[in-house]
């Protein structure tokens, strides 16, 4: 199920440090994180702002939605 969103545009990560093609090699893409879940502590929300602050320094494009 899809709710509209292009399947092209649209990757699930899964936990890991396995992840790191994730990130467009051209600047002027928008790179959106979405974190979705009721226990933001127990599901690692705490270490995904601390992430999302390091990955802010160098992508100037990067947008969390919590």
């Amino acid at each position: 199920m899809s709710l509209g969103a292009d399947p092209k545009k649209v990757a699930v990560i899964y936990p890991g440090i396995y992840n790191r093609k994730i990130i467009p090699k051209k600047q002027n893409k928008i790179i959106n994180i979405l974190f979705a879940g009721v226990w933001f502590e127990r599901k690692g929300g705490l270490v995904l702002l601390k992430a999302f602050d390091i990955l802010k320094k160098k992508y100037s494009n990067i947008h969390l939605t919590i």
